[in-house]
């Protein structure tokens, strides 16, 4: 739902500035908003990031936002929206953007590298226009992970990224919401690394501050907590299995011959969105061994974990209700998946080789960080539109040589994968004469 700013501004309003009723480094943040009165549903939270006594930057991807591991709005017992595992979820949504809005805004408030730029001077005068390598350089932030509260550099989090409840609801009536709350869980001490390029070292969790915005006490207050009937909206959930490691079996005996290469099938039926009308679908394989993930024992790769990383000729079908999707076997190939992405979401910054396995990238053409992103950000994503009764995910990927005794030869390809799915699933708040409900639609 559209709000239109200036009519906003043009009415009376109190922004607050709210401490937490709780913060404890590392587990959980709560705030609660007043009865009684009308929030606007544009909340934010500030001062969010992490202390690392050794300093360090951020995941390439998600900068600060990645100390959240989930995140709800909820009236007392009673949750509204809720995103779990957030930093998975965000690393997509913050790729699923324009380069220049990156650059020009995220890497602001949020202190993430994305938005990207060929290195070298533009200089009319000594005829250079910056034809350098591709970097991550722009307007660079050195160390925002710092070793002290003062030099740790903290984020500015619009909540509507990532409770569509906020986005569809211009208002919070807390008349009918009257013991709402927001709830923040941080990533914990051993996962705090994921997200920060320096993995060995101790992290602590800044406190963090809720900014909302309150409407005077004028007519038009009046009239939206008498006459707010609820809202719909598309809510994210997530639903993930293991898929096992491949390429058991292929050692140097099959080193020579055809039989290097292996096709494994997995299929897997889906519970988690049954009985819901599911309308988009998200595939995210996630890496789950540190040699794909980090440089070396004490660095991360720019994606770290928290993103979702290529296979060698995957083949996706995806089966609804008991019909296969697409025909034949499924989506096949990097370019007919990545074009589905965008039909699917729209625009994404990603570089050429971010979403594809074993290719060699012209040396010079990318910087020495981006170099390592190739095959980090392969991501599936397919409309639904769909009441789901039965949901079945079909998976052929192409396992490879795994070296003399199965030494990790070809790691990131044949490693155990954890399959997350996100779903934009139809929700919706009722109101009615005894409250409100929160239903399926």
């Amino acid at each position: 739902m559209f709000i239109d700013m200036a009519s906003k501004y043009s009415s009376p309003i109190h922004s607050r500035i709210i401490d937490p009723i709780f913060d404890r480094a590392n587990f959980r943040a709560e705030f609660r908003l007043q009865p009684d009165t009308v929030y606007y549903s544009d909340l934010r939270l500030i001062d969010v990031g992490v202390i690392s006594d050794a300093a360090s930057q951020l995941q390439l991807a998600l900068g600060t936002e990645g100390v959240i591991r989930s995140i709800s709005l909820m009236d007392g017992g009673t949750t509204l929206d809720v995103l779990h595992e957030a930093s998975l979820w965000n690393n997509f949504k913050n790729l699923n953007s324009r380069n220049d809005g990156n650059q020009l805004v995220t890497r602001f408030t949020k202190y993430n590298r994305l938005g990207f730029l060929n290195e070298g001077v533009e200089s009319l005068a000594e005829a250079t226009f910056g034809q350098g390598a591709v970097a991550d350089v722009f307007s660079a932030t050195d160390d925002p992970a710092n070793t002290t509260d003062a030099n740790t550099k903290k984020g500015w989090i619009s909540l509507k990224d990532m409770l569509p409840m906020l986005r569809e609801s211009n208002f919070l009536p807390t008349n009918l919401f009257r013991k709402l709350r927001l709830v923040v869980e941080f990533k914990p001490q051993a996962d705090l690394g994921q997200i920060v390029i320096k993995n060995n070292a101790n992290y602590t969790t800044t406190s963090p501050v809720l900014l909302a915005d309150e409407l005077a006490d004028t007519p038009e207050k009046m009239s939206i907590m008498k006459n707010y009937k609820g809202v719909q909206f598309d809510a994210i959930e997530l639903d993930r299995y293991i898929i096992a490691k491949a390429g058991a079996g292929l050692t140097d005996a099959n080193a020579a011959d055809t039989n290097f290469q292996k096709i494994v099938n997995f299929s897997q039926q889906v519970k988690g969105f049954n009985e819901k009308m599911l309308k988009r679908l998200v595939i995210m394989t996630q890496p789950t061994e540190q040699t794909a993930t980090a440089a070396d024992a004490t660095v991360n790769k720019p994606f770290s974990n928290q993103s979702s990383v290529s296979l060698c000729r995957p083949i996706i079908q995806l089966r609804v209700n008991g019909q296969n999707i697409y025909p034949g076997q499924g989506v096949e190939g990097k370019n007919r998946r990545l074009a589905l992405l965008n039909d699917t979401y729209g625009n994404f910054n990603v570089l050429a080789g971010f979403n594809k396995y074993g290719v060699e990238i012209p040396e010079n053409l990318y910087s020495a960080v981006l170099t390592q992103t190739v095959g980090q950000a392969d991501y599936t994503a397919m409309p639904v539109m769909s009441q789901i009764q039965d949901l079945q995910i079909q998976l052929q990927r192409t396992a490879l040589y795994a070296g003399a005794a199965n030494d990790n030869t070809n790691a990131m390809v044949n490693q155990k994968l954890q399959v997350n799915l996100w779903g934009e699933v139809a929700k919706a708040i009722i109101v009615g004469p005894g409250g409100y409900n929160v239903l399926y639609v």
